[in-house]
């Protein structure tokens, strides 16, 4: 039998049978969980039987850790600055109140917890680091039970920026997600590169779980969280999380594998009119569309189920009873009105039942807190024991153990239903080879960002880049073209943008217009750019609109017009096309804005979606042939997305936008311009 890679740093290395095994007992006597010769499901089952009821809960929760190096007080660190050890009133997201948590010491050893999210983006070497210190805390308690550490992604560009000069940490930065699907309909290699850097990025910084991907179709034109998902096409949804849990996974779950927890179950499309469940207003997923559920948004999550997904998210909401239209198969009776994770009809009977899912389901972040929607009136111990009894197997964010350990000790959650989570996430450390070795491989570090990485991410940028209008020819503007012709370069965005809702620090749009001037003039020397619109021949307009938010549900409708009330001066831009004599639109796109607003006002248009700017100019300057293609469907104006006085919008919130018409009873949903062009999903022209 081939001896598996042993790594102890606390406990001695015992040898049984001319093969090493670690005493994570600490008796010098080999258990069965310390043998690695055992299946992960005897392993848990003999590690359950040790485990006290503080070591039961501990493993039930997911808790937030931070790393030392973003603490401020140095005195508030251990392990060589590298563990935080700050307790009580601490800002732990941005956009969010500080929220009060324990010490890293006593989240390991008093609270036993061992599911644990980061959220700081630093540099692999730093991350694996961190990770390992905290593996080490791990080791040395009474089980040695080893921590998971886990992370949204870590490699899509969020911000309308230059080129990947603005990421400082070191990591090869695709577009966002949609603009993945954007390359990937013309160019699959794009998605494959994506996802290979994906797990090269996870693993190299120790962190063995992603918080990722979602299989969301995105149907709610006004869905804040549009950028996040692949698109509109269920399809080509079910092709990229398929490529992306083969990926990070392999064909099964092994010692190299960065394991996957897809979200958010049974989609989170489905908004009404935009309003998102971090919040009240947005509590509810609708589906006035009868067969929606089926049709468009289970097919991502059974993809992933076929795929080996380790483990499932559901979202927040409520699926709305009274806001849906019946039949809204494939669940058979009315809708329980509490949110998906306390939900036995959506996690148990759909899930595991009918669509076979063989993972764990890990909660959203919060679920016992501010988005314990339909469950308002429990107890503490009354939410977590019925999302445990539900088929939710570990409740993220919460550090208080104390409240599972009472839930426990009450009774109030079936004993079958408690091992069998607890052997669901066992197993996952065992399957891992957490147990045996927890720690970093040095040379995966060299691996993250690097040369041959980068290029192929930039590749994918240009590729996101779509071509949605080109008057007369106007694009490349080759050398021929430009013989003569001064060029402008004008950024239109709000004045002082907040930064990213989940981080990032905000920005002076005149500042960031002339980093991108000056960027330009060094990337494309033989263009003559000038300062000024006036007497420029050609100007080229970055439209970065903003809207909406994570935490907070907008005054009225979440605004998807390019106009004043997303960042757009309108009146600057209709003055920059009057001084110029053509003018090319690029617009980011994180959801379907309205491009119609601008559209009429372009010799040529082009969109892209966290694409950096460089490669929009790539493209622009005939440098790179357009062949990205549209991720969502644009609407034709402000009339097909009307919410009525009923909240009953237009177009279907539950239908993707490329089917949309066939609900609207022959009226056209997607924008068509002034050259007879369709901004339909896949829509995309070349030179």
């Amino acid at each position: 039998m081939e001896q598996k890679k042993i790594e102890a740093r606390v406990k001695k290395i015992i040898e049984v049978d001319g093969l090493k095994f670690k005493d994570l007992y600490g008796d010098g006597e080999l258990k069965p969980y310390e043998d690695w010769r055992l299946t992960p499901e005897e392993r848990a089952e003999d590690l359950i039987s040790r485990m006290t009821v503080q070591e039961k809960a501990g493993m039930l929760l997911v808790a937030q850790a931070r790393m030392g190096i973003s603490v401020k007080d140095k005195e508030k660190t251990s392990h060589n600055g590298l563990i935080s050890e700050e307790s009580g009133e601490i800002p732990l997201m941005p956009g969010r109140p500080p929220r009060f948590t324990k010490s890293t010491t006593d989240m390991i050893e008093k609270e036993q917890l061992r599911h644990y999210i980061v959220r700081e983006m630093k540099n692999p070497k730093d991350m694996a680091e961190w990770a390992d210190a905290l593996e080490e805390m791990c080791e040395g308690t009474r089980l040695g039970i080893p921590a998971i550490i886990m992370s949204n992604a870590r490699n899509n560009n969020g911000a309308v920026v230059w080129d990947e000069s603005a990421n400082p940490d070191g990591y090869a930065m695709y577009p966002e997600n949609l603009g993945v699907t954007a390359a990937g309909q013309s160019d699959p290699q794009a998605v494959s590169d994506f996802a290979a850097e994906s797990y090269i990025n996870f693993k190299s910084s120790n962190i063995r779980k992603g918080y990722v991907y979602m299989a969301d179709c995105a149907t709610d034109p006004r869905w804040f969280r549009t950028h996040e998902t692949f698109g509109e096409n269920p399809q080509d949804i079910a092709k990229i999380i398929t490529e992306l849990i083969k990926t990070h996974q392999g064909d099964k779950l092994g010692e190299n594998s960065v394991s996957m927890t897809t979200k958010h179950f049974p989609g989170g499309g489905a908004r009404e009119n935009g309003f998102d469940p971090h919040y009240a207003e947005g509590k509810y997923n609708v589906y006035r569309t009868p067969g929606s559920l089926e049709k468009y948004h289970i097919p991502g999550f059974k993809a992933a189920i076929d795929a080996g997904t380790t483990s499932m998210m559901p979202y927040y909401a409520i699926p709305s009873e009274e806001k849906s239209v019946p039949p809204h198969p494939p669940v058979d009776e009315p809708f329980e009105q509490v949110g998906m994770a306390f939900n036995k009809a959506i996690v148990t009977d759909l899930l595991r039942d009918k669509l076979g899912f063989k993972g764990y389901v890990n909660s959203d972040s919060g679920i016992l807190q501010g988005m314990a929607w339909g469950v308002e009136d429990l107890t503490m111990e009354q939410r977590i024991a019925k999302a445990i009894n539900a088929g939710t197997d570990v409740i993220a964010i919460s550090d208080k153990t104390e409240d599972v350990v009472s839930t426990i000790n009450a009774g109030l959650i079936d004993e079958k239903r408690l091992h069998d989570a607890l052997s669901g996430l066992l197993c996952e450390l065992f399957r891992l080879g957490l147990f045996e070795n927890p720690y970093s491989c040095k040379e995966e570090l060299a691996l993250t960002g690097s040369p041959e990485g980068m290029e192929k991410a930039y590749k994918v940028h240009q590729e996101s880049v779509t071509l949605l209008k080109n008057h007369d020819g106007l694009l490349p503007l080759t050398a021929d073209k430009l013989a003569g012709k001064k060029v402008y370069l004008a950024l239109f965005e709000q004045e002082e943008t907040k930064g990213a809702p989940m981080g990032g620090g905000g920005r002076k749009r005149a500042e960031e217009e002339e980093k991108f001037r000056a960027a330009a003039k060094t990337a494309f020397p033989d263009v003559c750019w000038v300062d000024e619109a006036e007497g420029a021949d050609i100007a080229i307009a970055i439209l970065n609109p903003q809207s909406g938010s994570y935490f907070a549900a907008t005054e009225g409708y979440l605004d998807l017009g390019l106009g004043k009330g997303t960042g757009i001066d309108t009146e600057r831009l209709d003055a920059v096309r009057a001084a110029a004599g053509k003018l090319i639109c690029h617009v980011n796109l994180p959801m379907p804005f309205l491009l119609g607003d601008v559209e009429p006002k372009c010799d040529a248009l082009t969109v892209g979606y966290g694409t950096f700017i460089k490669a929009v100019c790539d493209v622009i300057f005939g440098r790179f042939a357009p062949c990205g293609r549209l991720s969502l469907t644009i609407p034709a104006g402000q009339d097909v997305i009307a919410v009525d006085e009923n909240t009953i919008c237009a177009s279907p919130n539950d239908v993707p936008g490329f089917e949309k018409s066939l609900y609207m009873d022959g009226k056209e949903y997607a924008l068509i311009d002034t050259d007879g062009n369709k901004y339909v999903y896949g829509f995309g022209l070349t030179f």
